[in-house]
């Protein structure tokens, strides 16, 4: 997360489409989840005079199930943060931040397998940890600012099976990285294109018939509206 302006307060609200895949290695087989979720992404950052800030940024997005599963939970994600963070102006209308903050997210999602039940079995993937790391803003001649950024995180993971669960995973570390591009249409307003991506590798509690390893590798696009305040 990145934060350029200098308002006190910056509401947005807007539309993503999330890309999830990831790799489940079982101790006898591995199998592939790739899945699409559509959406919407919420924000609130309060920032004060000397540049520390709060922002809140939960996703609530929504995929298809296989056709022919009618059982078990619809294919979701969440995914928030809440972080704290400092922001400074540089030279030339520049800026520069860094955060630190929590994690919390939730993947509902289906893959094929020949010996289940119907052909597919849901794991519902469940995150929660630290993250921190830095951005940084310029400005654009023709209008607008791009706004670049990447963090790291540590992170626990829980792999569950229609309300099951299989196991836990050990704390692992994962990357982020994003960047966007603002342009304001009128004085405090202002419309923003997101991309932002995702990458952990968990490797999970040994127990039987459970994910010895998951990877985790996921993408967003989205587009919103923001207002300041």
């Amino acid at each position: 997360m990145s934060y350029g302006s200098m308002a006190d307060v910056k509401i947005r609200a807007g539309l993503i489409n999330v890309n999830f895949a990831a790799e489940i290695a079982y101790p006898t087989n591995n199998f592939s989840v790739n899945q699409t979720y559509r959406g919407v992404a919420l924000g609130f950052t309060y920032i004060n005079e000397n540049g520390i800030y709060v922002d809140l940024a939960p996703t609530f997005s929504k995929g298809d199930k296989p056709a022919g599963v009618t059982s078990g939970a619809d294919a979701n994600r969440f995914d928030g943060t809440l972080v704290l963070g400092y922001s400074e102006g540089l030279d030339n209308g520049t800026s520069a931040s860094y955060y630190f903050g929590i994690k919390n997210g939730l993947t509902v999602s289906y893959y094929s397998d020949a010996t289940a039940t119907g052909g597919f079995r849901n794991l519902d993937l469940q995150s929660q940890g630290v993250i921190a790391g830095a951005g940084w803003a310029f400005p654009l001649n023709l209008g607008g600012t791009i706004v670049v950024n990447a963090g790291i995180g540590l992170l626990v993971a829980e792999a569950s099976e229609n309300d099951i669960v299989l196991t836990t995973s050990k704390q692992s570390l994962g990357y982020s990285y994003g960047v966007s591009y603002n342009y304001p249409i009128s004085t405090g307003k202002g419309l923003s294109i997101d991309y932002k991506g995702n990458i952990y590798n968990y490797e999970m509690e040994q127990k039987v018939l459970a994910p010895t390893q998951i990877k985790e590798n996921w993408s967003l696009v989205g587009i919103s509206a923001y207002i300041l305040f």
